[in-house]
């Protein structure tokens, strides 16, 4: 048993995660690192989530505790676990992603370095997409970065920085009171948003590799909601940007990225509910006037002739069929 306090609070949200929690985990206990504890929640499962996770633990000498809530969603279940938590640093992981075995060393090896203690640091991680047959993979490798223009960084679309790939402070997660609990989709980023509106500093630890690793599992929360994704990715944007404007921020660029964002809404509701779509190609109007899609000839010569908006719909009217018809 580790006789010094931890210095990494590892917090797994579980949600009937009997099948992939032993997974999870493993990579937790395979940690070159050792100073750290396990604090698992379970919230509200209705399978063997709890004996599955205990099996694995049973012969660890890490500081382990597991935590269980009736099911409240994802946010509650990340706040009951950090609010637990006994160390400095908190390391979140979904139930179904993995950590490299050296991810916390090096990040706290990189900590060590710098003159100036951040609220999040954050490396290289890979997603991976798995075929129906669980035979092959698809392993994509991101290298988040952060600007001088933070906002502008974050609301980038490639540039995403998934709380699994950092380490967070847990006086900085005090400071904004953890996730939003009314947010069940892309609470993560409305969170960062959040830290950095009230002048937290993200820093990037250098990685030959990547840490962390988000399994895009068939099924997944953010794959079976797609409404509530793209609402999600819509609200944050646009929060992101009246952040920025606060501070003086709100370049062109960052304009452009937030429009981006909004296109991905407007298309989701372009075939069914016009009164949504005229929400957003309104709003992206109001943001940059300019802003305009170009996905490809055709698309730009019609736009031209009938403006942006009836192209947009016809377009959608055409896919409609198109898949209809196929």
């Amino acid at each position: 048993m580790a006789t010094t306090a931890p210095l990494v609070s590892v917090v797994i949200p579980m949600y009937n995660a009997a099948d992939r929690i032993q997974a999870t985990l493993q990579s937790v206990l395979a940690q070159s690192f050792r100073n750290f504890e396990i604090i698992l929640v379970d919230d509200g499962s209705g399978d063997s989530t709890q004996s599955v996770a205990r099996d694995v633990l049973a012969t660890t000498d890490i500081p382990i505790m597991i935590l269980a809530q009736p099911n409240q969603g994802p946010s509650k279940a990340r706040n009951t676990g950090w609010r637990a938590a006994s160390a400095p640093w908190v390391q979140f992981l979904d139930d179904d992603d993995a950590l490299d075995s050296d991810k916390l060393q090096v990040q706290i090896t990189g900590l060590a370095g710098l003159e100036q203690m951040p609220a999040l640091i954050f490396s290289c991680w890979a997603g991976r997409s798995f075929s129906s047959t669980a035979s092959k993979q698809v392993i994509e490798i991101h290298n988040p970065y952060m600007t001088k223009y933070p906002f502008e960084s974050l609301i980038d679309p490639t540039n995403f920085i998934p709380f699994g790939s950092s380490l967070v402070s847990k006086a900085w997660l005090e400071k904004v009171s953890g996730f939003d609990e009314r947010m069940t989709m892309i609470e993560d980023v409305d969170l960062q948003i959040r830290l950095l509106k009230v002048g937290a500093q993200f820093v990037a630890v250098s990685s030959h590799r990547p840490l962390f690793f988000y399994n895009n599992r068939p099924g997944s929360l953010s794959a079976s909601r797609q409404r509530d994704f793209v609402e999600g990715v819509a609200r944050n944007a646009l929060c992101a940007l009246d952040a920025a404007g606060a501070i003086g921020q709100s370049t062109q660029l960052m304009r452009q990225r937030v429009c981006q964002c909004l296109v991905h809404a407007l298309l989701y509701y372009a075939p069914y509910d016009r009164s949504r779509f005229d929400y957003f190609y309104e709003t992206i109007r109001k943001i940059d006037a300019s802003f305009t899609r170009n996905p490809g000839r055709i698309f730009t010569l019609i736009s031209a002739v009938i403006g942006w908006r009836r192209t947009e719909l016809f377009a959608a009217r055409a896919r409609s069929w198109r898949a209809r018809f196929s």
